[in-house]
């Protein structure tokens, strides 16, 4: 049976202040959606309100932007989905093996408390799905509950963008809450890896810390059949915590680099560059 994955994307486009800008960081969309259709999977795109999904206009400048966002922007058919995504009261739980949360600043907030969005996630999880998220999207599963009133988050390792980043970043300031306190507060296990791409698995549970890592680019040919295949057995890994460092810089995306799961050492990119680097 073919497997079908569900994406989350904002409706958010700006900051506190209306003037500042952001939305959904695209090529944390279109990395995963672009693997999973090779091989073959079915996909629908969702958001809070339904419709148009803005763009967090910092990703789609260089060097940020990558050959996979470009093609999308320039691809009308693609966009269209962009504009027009479905409500969670549209979309049925149970036809789906995987949701994905997507990252960019503006998911901080209108993730958390929608109802709609934890209710799909509950629902694909309960059903023996897959749970992920790729760096501000595991602000999605804040709030998300088990029908035993446990948070999900509870007791399992979770990363994404950490509150240092959001303060290199010169955002702490603009940003509704620390996400990284907040998941502590509901007792999960927060970590980060010493690199920009950084992820965890834990069976049916996957979080990465930044797009470029596992289900954000898999740029990596190891990572890409790690993933897909993965999805195809219905887990991400196995039933043991796992960690996966990539060491990149932005300069070697598209390089193809070598990666290793299993804690490597510390290497530069075939750039010649040290990591580095934000998305």
């Amino acid at each position: 049976m073919t497997k079908r994955i569900l994406h989350v994307v904002t409706n958010v486009s700006h900051y506190a202040d209306p003037h500042e800008p952001t939305g959904l960081w695209l090529s944390e969309l279109t990395h995963a959606y672009d693997i999973f259709e090779a091989k073959g999977y079915e996909q629908r795109i969702v958001s809070p309100q339904g419709g148009p999904s803005p763009l967090e206009p910092r990703a789609l400048k260089w060097p940020l932007i990558d050959a996979s966002a470009k093609a999308w922007l320039n691809d009308p058919a693609r966009m269209a989905l962009l504009s027009q995504t479905a409500r969670p009261d549209e979309i049925d739980p149970a036809q789906f093996d995987a949701i994905y949360f997507t990252g960019g600043h503006a998911v901080m907030w209108d993730f958390p408390d929608d109802t709609g969005l934890q209710e799909l996630a509950r629902a694909i999880w309960e059903r023996g799905g897959i749970v992920s998220s790729v760096c501000h999207g595991y602000c999605g599963l804040l709030n998300i509950k088990l029908r035993n009133g446990t948070a999900l988050v509870a007791g399992k390792r979770v990363t994404g963008f950490a509150w240092s980043e959001e303060v290199v970043a010169d955002v702490a300031r603009k940003v509704p809450y620390n996400a990284e306190k907040e998941m502590k507060r509901r007792d999960a296990r927060y970590q980060k890896g010493d690199s920009a791409v950084y992820a965890l698995f834990c069976g049916r549970w996957t979080l990465d810390y930044w797009t470029k890592s596992l289900l954000g680019q898999s740029h990596c040919e190891e990572n890409r059949r790690y993933v897909a295949g993965s999805i195809d057995k219905g887990s991400i890994g196995d039933e043991n915590e796992t960690d996966f460092r990539c060491y990149t810089c932005a300069r070697c995306y598209d390089h193809g680099c070598l990666s290793n799961r299993q804690e490597p050492a510390r290497r530069r990119c075939r750039s010649g560059a040290m990591p580095g680097g934000r998305g």
